[in-house]
């Protein structure tokens, strides 16, 4: 009897055992179908299948106002700027929260000179993406035009909403020479010159901008350069009183750009500022002294000299007038063969030697490399 009830009780658990194990199966089929159900897309609500539909529309419109945008530079600027608006506010529409279309809608109201758009959607922008360089950085340029500082007549409120956009724009990126070049003119402009010369030495260590034509623009000609940073932030310092340090900057300036005199007389006031090398003469001492500045004026030197001999060069060969060669009068003197066997006169004109007897002038070669023909007081020239 005893042996029975063992059986018995072997047979129970065994029978557990499946009846657990088929419950384990069960809730795996269960989910497994769960899960096929909800990838399956006739299963998708329709409701989330529209804002997945809106989505993928208004990244192609996006895309599409963008191929508007980058063809500007082909013409008919103004109508492709309005096409790339319509779409990207028919994206904006699709998606709100399109980040990108935000931004570039800012950019190309900027374009329109639709001021009080570009900020909105600047804002809207940032407010999604609060360190979205783009949005920052057309703020920065609405609020610089408002600002008033190029017609010197600025706008105290406009010129912080400016100083405070450029700000964000140079804490997102730290080498965006616009933003600290304009940063450091705001800067001036508020009599705040540590706060500029400190803007100006970061434009000075930024590595040039493609994107330098708002700068320009703004600034009336002004260059975006390295060279030009070291020009305004010498010229900062010698207002400033620091002398020394704007002598360091105009060099900086002056070897960067040797061909620019404006640099030269920038390097000349500061080394005056400074006191030069002579007391009795703190310009001339400091301008001779500097390697610099030395090299330029000697440059300057050799090309007055060659202007001086080509000056001289034209007035003999083409005035006709006496000149003396080996001591003899020109019409006398021997073919310019061999003396000169190409003297360059003007810009796509050239005289070349003549062969013939002695006192004859040589032929004329215009732009075209055809002989000209001249009456020379004697008969016609030819080559």
């Amino acid at each position: 009897m005893k042996v029975q009830i063992d059986k018995l009780k072997a047979r129970c658990l065994e029978i557990r055992s499946l009846f657990v194990l088929l419950l384990i199966v069960s809730a795996g089929l269960w989910f497994s179908g769960r899960n096929a159900g909800a990838q399956d897309p006739s299963q998708t609500p329709p409701q989330a299948q529209g804002q997945r539909t809106n989505r993928s529309q208004a990244y192609l419109k996006l895309l599409e106002g963008q191929r508007h945008y980058s063809g500007i530079s082909e013409g008919d600027a103004d109508t492709k700027l309005k096409a790339a608006e319509a779409a990207f506010k028919e994206a904006i529409a699709l998606n709100p929260d399109l980040i990108e279309a935000h931004t570039a809608l800012a950019e190309v109201s900027f374009y329109l000179q639709n001021f009080d758009q570009t900020v909105s959607e600047a804002q809207a922008a940032i407010k999604l993406s609060p360190n979205n360089l783009g949005a920052h950085k057309v703020l920065s340029r609405v609020y610089s035009i408002k600002s008033g500082l190029r017609e010197t007549n600025p706008d105290p409120k406009a010129v912080e909403l400016a100083v405070a956009e450029l700000k964000e724009v140079v804490r997102i990126d730290k080498d965006n020479s616009e933003g600290w070049a304009l940063l450091g003119d705001f800067y001036r402009e508020q009599g705040k010159t540590d706060e500029a010369i400190d803007a100006y030495k970061h434009w000075s260590t930024s590595p040039p901008s493609s994107d330098k034509r708002f700068f320009q623009i703004f600034t009336q000609g002004r260059d975006l350069s390295p060279d030009a940073a070291f020009a305004r932030l010498a010229d900062t310092l010698i207002a400033a009183g620091k002398a020394r340090e704007g002598v360091a900057a105009a060099r900086q300036a002056l070897a960067a750009n040797p061909e620019n005199k404006e640099y030269g007389e920038l390097l000349g006031r500061a080394l005056e500022a400074e006191g030069g090398d002579s007391p009795g003469q703190p310009v001339l001492g400091g301008v001779l002294a500097d390697p610099v500045l030395a090299g330029v004026h000697q440059r300057e030197y050799e090309d007055r000299q060659r202007e001086k001999d080509q000056t001289e060069d034209q007035r003999d060969v083409v005035g006709g007038r006496r000149r003396e060669t080996h001591g003899q009068p020109f019409d006398q003197a021997p073919p310019l063969a061999k003396t000169r066997p190409v003297i360059k006169i003007r810009k796509g004109i050239q005289v070349k030697s003549g062969r013939g007897d002695r006192g004859k002038l040589p032929g004329l070669i215009d732009h075209k490399g055809h002989r000209a023909e001249k009456n020379a007081g004697q008969r016609g020239i030819r080559g």
